[in-house]
């Protein structure tokens, strides 16, 4: 099978700065008074967030249990649990369907991302949307590493040692458009080179730059962002 190319027609963002964190991005597109799942909580920093700026109601699922009795204090409820199970995912169907479901780093981590997907379509409400975000192998950082012929994982990045599986812009795509999910809208947190990026500001100021950063976000998006819609609506 060939590589589709980059189509520039695709809905990437141009208006966020690059230097935007990912998660930055992803709470500005929740409406208030969502009720939202967000899987893979933490320490429930970004439910909390949400509850308080945005009004929200947050069910948050974690594996870790000591990260989830942290949450516990910040989220609305919190599951402890394996999203790779059934029991976990039983749980979850019991409480109804979500306006939103947030999965942010969260499907790098998992054996069958796209299963979790499918469950995920089961727990949103017909006009809900995921917010999905994904690191990008295909980054300038990770081809120069592979140009050098090296391979070894990292405490964390795009390497992290606890990632099981690779995306890029087209594979994630492709996963998406397999089990019936529609892409409405994509962002990235662009990461340059640094001596690059301090020419560019300098010469483009911050506008320019991510002007420039999306000529091609398949080499220069550190993290994607994916908002999707089941295909059903």
């Amino acid at each position: 099978m060939t590589r589709p190319k980059y189509n520039k027609s695709e809905p990437f963002n141009h208006n966020l700065l690059p230097e935007e964190n990912i998660d930055a991005q992803v709470v500005k597109l929740v409406p208030k008074g969502s009720n939202v799942l967000e899987l893979g909580c933490a320490t429930g920093y970004i439910s909390e967030y949400l509850i308080k700026e945005n009004l929200c109601s947050v069910t948050g699922i974690e594996l870790d249990l000591a990260s989830s009795e942290l949450a516990k204090d910040k989220a609305t409820k919190i599951i402890c649990g394996d999203l790779e199970t059934s029991d976990t995912w039983e749980k979850i169907y019991g409480l109804g369907q979500f306006d939103i479901i947030m999965a942010c780093a969260v499907l790098e981590h998992l054996k069958a991302p796209d299963l979790c997907l499918k469950r995920c379509k089961d727990a949103l409400i017909p006009t809900g949307k995921m917010l999905i975000t994904l690191p990008n192998i295909n980054h300038w950082s990770a081809r120069l590493r592979f140009a050098f012929g090296k391979f070894h994982y990292d405490e964390y990045g795009l390497f992290d040692n606890t990632h099981l599986r690779f995306f890029t812009f087209y594979t994630a795509k492709k996963m998406f458009d397999d089990i019936g999910l529609i892409v409405e809208y994509v962002s990235f947190e662009a990461k340059g080179m640094p001596i690059i990026s301090g020419i560019l500001r300098r010469i483009l100021g911050k506008k320019g730059e991510n002007k420039f950063y999306n000529i091609s976000p398949d080499l220069f998006a550190y993290q994607m962002l994916f908002v999707c819609r089941k295909d059903n609506v």
